[in-house]
This record gives C-alpha cells, sequence and structure tokens, in this order.
C-alpha cells in the first residue's frame, strides 16, 4: 500500500489555511500500472500547494499595507479636518477684527477728519505698495511703456529725468549727486536711498540709465529703471564664485558693501524692487532692478 495527497476542497476555499491536501491509500497490487503516474500528480499537488503557500503570504502582506493606508489615510483625514478648524477660525478672528475696524472709523469720522485723511492715505499707499511688490517684471515693464519699450537711446531719453538723491561721501559728508532715472520710478529710488541713509548705511556712489546690452537682451539700466551702488564694493561674480571669499564685497567688515540684511535692500524691496544679490545665475551685488527678478 502506497500513501498519497489528495485535494481537499473545502479547506482549499480555506485561504487562511494553506495545506489543503489529505492522505490516503492506494493498493499497488490491484492497480500497479497507475503509479509512476501518481508520482508525477504527486509533485504537481506539491508545487500546487507551495504556490497556495506563496499566495497566502502575499496575501497577508497586501492586509498589512491596506491597514497602513487606512491608518496613514485617517491620519489625513485628521489632519485636514484641523486644518479646515484653524481657517475657520483664522476666518473669524480677521472678521472681528475688520468689524472693529470698521467701527472705530465710524467713530473718528464723527470727530476727526484730517485724521481719517490720514488713514486713507495710508491705506491707499499700502495697496500700492502691495500692487508693485506682486507684479511681475513684465507687468511692471509693460505698465510703464503701454506701447512697448525703447529700442534705441534716443526713444528711452525721452523719459529719463535727472534726479538729485542723497549720499554720504566716505569723509562722511552727506550730501546729493545727480542721477539719471526712469519718471516712473525716480522719487522711489530717491526715497529709497533716504531710508538707507536714515539707517546708517553709506552710499557715495550711484549709477542709473546706461543705454547697454545687445537688442536681444537690454537691461533695465536701458529705461532708466536699474541703479549701481558702490560699483568697488559690490562686484558682479560668476555664481561659483558667490560663496568664496571676495576681497572687494565684504558685507559684514566694508560699511559699503551690501549684504542681505541692508538697511537698502530693505528700502528698495518693499518698493517693488529686485536685488542683484539674490540672483542665481550669478551675483550682481551692486544691481538694483525694477523690471528684472
Amino acid at each position: 500500500m502506497v500513501n498519497v495527497m489528495t485535494w481537499d476542497s473545502k479547506e482549499a476555499n480555506t485561504i487562511k489555511e494553506p495545506k489543503v491536501f489529505k492522505n490516503f491509500t492506494y493498493d499497488t497490487d490491484t492497480d500497479g500500472g497507475c503509479l509512476e503516474k501518481f508520482d508525477d500528480i504527486i509533485n504537481i499537488m506539491k508545487d500546487i500547494e507551495d504556490d497556495i503557500n506563496n499566495i497566502c503570504e502575499l496575501y497577508k502582506q497586501l492586509e498589512d499595507s491596506y491597514d497602513m493606508f487606512t491608518d496613514y489615510n485617517d491620519k489625513m483625514e485628521k489632519n485636514v479636518s484641523n486644518l479646515n478648524e484653524s481657517l475657520r477660525r483664522a476666518r473669524m478672528v480677521f472678521k472681528n477684527m475688520l468689524s472693529d475696524m470698521q467701527e472705530r472709523v465710524r467713530e473718528l469720522q464723527k470727530t476727526d477728519t484730517t485724521l481719517i485723511d490720514d488713514l486713507e492715505s495710508i491705506a491707499l499707499l499700502i495697496g500700492e505698495t502691495q500692487n508693485k511688490i506682486t507684479k511681475s517684471p513684465e507687468d511692471k515693464l509693460k505698465e510703464i511703456y503701454p506701447n512697448g519699450a525703447p529700442q534705441t537711446p534716443e526713444e528711452a531719453y525721452k523719459d529719463i529725468v535727472s534726479v538729485d538723491v542723497p549720499i554720504t561721501l566716505k569723509d562722511g559728508t552727506k550730501t546729493t549727486t545727480k542721477v539719471n532715472l526712469n519718471k516712473a520710478i525716480a522719487e522711489d529710488v530717491k526715497a529709497a536711498l533716504q531710508e538707507a541713509q536714515d539707517a546708517g548705511f553709506k552710499v557715495y556712489e550711484v549709477q542709473g540709465y546706461n543705454w547697454k546690452g545687445d537688442d536681444d537682451n537690454l537691461s533695465a539700466h536701458c529705461y532708466g529703471l536699474a541703479i549701481d551702488i558702490n560699483v568697488a564694493e559690490n562686484p558682479c561674480v560668476p555664481i561659483e564664485q558667490a560663496g568664496a571669499p571676495n576681497i572687494d564685497w565684504q558685507p559684514h567688515s566694508n560699511e559699503y558693501s551690501i549684504g542681505v540684511d541692508n538697511p537698502l535692500v530693505q528700502a528698495m524691496e518693499k518698493r517693488g524692487w529686485s536685488w542683484g544679490g539674490y540672483w542665481e545665475s550669478k551675483k550682481d551685488y551692486m544691481h538694483f532692478s525694477y523690471t528684472n527678478s
């Protein structure tokens, strides 16, 4: 008699229990002619059992992954719910603040019309400043030149004005110098330089309008929309040299060099200008532009 295995269809339907074969006996005396085939069948059935075991293992891994995903999804839903609640509270706080401000304005209107005029002027200035900061360089240039930017020095110079701006000479003397700038931004430059001087930064040199560049890439200087400050102490260097020590640019030790925390950078930025020290293609520490980001 020979022991062999057979398939149990009832237990085969239970994926958690992969061992689904049962032993039975085979009489070799009466049916010996089929014995060789049974060896092949048994090997096939063993292979099938191995496959079922592998499937069960994969199924378990899938269940674990699903549990992890469910847990992560629950956490995400909770985070979104918390965020929505925070936004709701923020809107409520802002709404209450706005209501309080409107009420105060109504009270002030009854008592002091001059103060109201000042408040309205301040609000207008804030709005204009915010608009300058958020506009793209292309929009700024189009606003100044709605019919297209000048293509020749003669065309560009029609919009250039000479402005007296404050400077501090290297001997400490505070005076003014004339700079050619686009009439659309001349007063902003003057105000920013005055603000930087009041904060203690010494600007002794200011360069403005200068027709340079090629036809395909005209500098903002061509339109009087850029300035260069203290050129000797604020070089233009390739990006790979930006982090290396430079004898000309020493923002933490040289009072004429411009660094990130320089008051002139702050004064120009809040008027919508960008500083060349932030550029990624190169570092132009002397340079400020109204139409280049």
